[in-house]
């Protein structure tokens, strides 16, 4: 991924850049995902907070959508599509989510590592990627590829 990369929502209301290497990319089939992402999945990019530039957020309107606010998921007040997710785990680093498709170049994002929560897909999916499918199985297997990127950020 170059030096800086824009972020964009879909009317381009609500801006930030992501700079440096993402740390995973899934696919979420949860239905929080489905909902929030308006779409039969979530194809999402993992950044470390720090590597993602707030340029302009004062259209997102933050949301926690489960208990506890693990998640705050960010939506264009003005498109009202997903802008940007920010995490706060207890014991990991803050963490930045952004939907695939706000990133306005692709050609440096890495494939997608994994399908998550497959069991409540809507429709199969067609690829080579492991899927992952329950709570716990979706978590752990997150959980290892991120763990996966901030090792690799660090060698």
């Amino acid at each position: 991924m170059q030096a800086s990369t824009a972020i964009t929502c879909s009317c381009g209301s609500s801006r930030f850049a992501a700079k440096g290497v993402p740390l995973v990319r899934a696919i979420c089939h949860c239905t929080i995902c489905q909902r929030f992402n308006q779409s039969d999945f979530a194809d999402v990019t993992v950044f470390y907070r720090k590597d993602v530039e707030v340029k302009d957020d004062k259209n997102v309107t933050y949301t926690a959508h489960k208990k506890p606010a693990i998640v705050m998921r960010g939506q264009c007040s003005v498109c009202t599509l997903p802008a940007i997710e920010q995490v706060s785990m207890p014991l990991m680093p803050k963490l930045t989510i952004v939907p695939t498709r706000n990133l306005t170049d692709h050609s440096a994002l890495p494939d997608a590592g994994l399908h998550i929560f497959y069991d409540k897909r809507v429709r199969d999916m067609y690829d080579d990627v492991p899927n992952y499918s329950g709570y716990m199985q979706s978590q752990i297997a997150f959980g290892a590829a991120l763990i996966r990127g901030m090792v690799h950020r660090r060698g």
